[in-house]
């Protein structure tokens, strides 16, 4: 007969080779990341500082969107969205004598490290991906090399070498003979309210690469405030284009003034103000991405006084205003997503503008127009607080030619007003008409339709020495416009 005892002895053994599972399970799911950062020309390479952040930044909603337009911006990834000012690190060590840190106890994941030294900048490797016991993030050691601060004026060639950290700390010019090179990976730090003002040639990265220009504030405190931004880069002559740059950090990102200018795939993060071009001819902003600029007196992309504007392609994401535009004429903006802006695209002080196959989604107020402009909002997908606004701008009453808003071909599906039509005119039949017909409401009820939208019937008719308008809406569609929102 067996004793009770053997049965407690096998149970014992189970429950023994039960923990030793779960702890070999749990230490094959964690393990240590380590490396070698070493100073350029040094012997002793301690206390650098190195931190180790979670990677794969981008936001579901921003994966999800380039997955259905992979034409829109650009491929936005943490080479794009990480700056270790923003984040809060895992973990931060110190490296020795011989530059070795190490991470301990990391669950198995994806991870950004970032190594840094006062007066030798900073430096990010990206895609560690952790699912080993040990891993070491490098076959060489990495390097950081020492900060190499700008002179007041530059007036030959310069080339902004990969991996190297450029200090601009007082205003600098670049002459007209002037050419200014990034290479892939360079950075130009920019001290508090500090400008670039360039009159030369600048050659941007190639394809797949980028360079970027930030503030210097906060490079080695990790942390960085409003008071202490660079001012920005100004381009006033010699060059006109740019491509894959990044911008972030900055009271006046770039600001240009040189006509037939072209902005493309580039990214403009946590500025005051993000692109800025003033008093040209023929711009074209494409392929560009805009995000966080959260300023209530700024926009991320702000366009005054340009006769031609085509901008297509860009992604605005978390801004307060996403784009103004303010004295444009012949704007065509297409095929862009505007998500999460407190304002999405806001049109005023006797612009024009072609507003059409856009995706506007969770912004406050989509659409804007004030100011004796005229706007043609059309096959657009609208999905917001409140679609379409128009209000009076000081006394700028508007007329049957300057001021008018045509809207058809849309899908307006709001959760308060479809539209809010305030605006004022001068005309002498009544309330001044606005075509809005042939959209889709969200509902196949005029009722509804009625209660959605803010216009005579709700202001009454005489606003100052101008008349409300009415909102003419039917016809109407009983089902969503197809071929509404972003084409390509």
């Amino acid at each position: 007969m067996i004793s009770k005892y053997f049965y407690l002895s096998m149970l014992l053994l189970s429950v023994i080779v039960l923990s030793t599972g779960c702890n070999n399970s749990s230490q094959s799911s964690s393990g240590t990341v380590s490396g070698i950062v070493r100073l350029d020309g040094q012997e002793v390479h301690a206390g650098i500082t190195v931190s180790i952040f979670r990677a794969d930044l981008a936001s579901q909603q921003v994966l999800e969107i380039r997955q259905q337009y992979p034409d829109l911006a650009f491929p936005i990834d943490d080479k794009v969205l990480f700056d270790h000012r923003n984040y809060s690190p895992l973990q931060t060590v110190f490296t020795d004598q011989n530059g070795r840190f190490s991470f301990s106890k990391l669950p198995y994941d994806r991870y950004i490290v970032a190594y840094y030294m006062v007066g030798w900048g900073f430096n990010y490797i990206y895609d560690i991906e952790l699912n080993m016991p040990e891993l070491e993030v490098a076959s060489n050691s990495l390097l950081l090399y020492p900060e190499i601060e700008l002179e007041a004026y530059l007036d030959s060639e310069l080339i902004l070498e990969q991996g190297r950290n450029y200090v601009v700390k007082e205003d600098m010019v670049l002459g007209e003979n002037s050419r200014l090179e990034f290479s892939s990976d360079s950075r130009l730090l920019i001290d508090k309210n500090v400008r670039i003002s360039s009159y030369g040639q600048i050659s941007s990265p190639g394809n797949n690469m980028r360079a970027y220009i930030t503030s210097y504030s906060g490079c080695y405190t990790g942390s960085i405030s409003e008071a202490n931004l660079g001012d920005g880069f100004y381009i006033y002559s010699g060059a006109t284009e740019l491509n894959h740059m990044s911008f972030s950090h900055l009271r006046n990102a770039l600001q240009v003034t040189v006509d037939g200018f072209s902005i493309e795939n580039s990214s403009f993060i946590r500025c005051l103000y993000g692109f800025v071009a003033r008093s040209l001819t023929s711009l074209n902003v494409s392929n560009n991405f805009f995000y966080g600029n959260k300023n209530i007196n700024a926009a991320s992309c702000f366009v005054n006084s340009v006769q031609g504007y085509n901008a297509n392609s860009n992604l605005f994401l978390d801004n307060y205003i996403a784009m103004k535009c303010e004295l444009v004429t012949n704007a065509h903006i297409s095929n862009s997503a505007f998500l999460d802006n407190d304002r999405g695209f806001v049109n005023l002080w006797e612009s024009s503008s072609l507003f059409e196959y856009n995706t506007i989604r969770n912004n406050d107020v989509g659409i804007e127009n004030s100011g004796y402009s005229n706007l043609t909002i059309s096959y657009n997908d609208i999905e917001c607080r409140v679609g379409i606004k128009t209000y009076h701008t000081n006394n700028w009453y508007n007329t049957i030619t300057e001021g008018w808003t045509k809207v058809n071909y849309n899908n307006i599906d709001c959760t308060q007003y479809a539209v809010e039509s305030r605006a004022l005119y001068y005309y002498n039949e009544g309330p001044y008409p606005l075509d809005f017909k042939n959209n889709w409401w969200g509902t196949t009820e005029s009722l509804q339709i009625d209660n959605i939208i803010i216009d005579y019937h709700d202001l009454g008719l005489v606003g100052g020495a101008g008349v409300t308008s009415v909102v003419n809406y039917i016809p109407y569609r009983t089902s969503r416009v197809a071929n509404a929102g972003i084409q390509i």
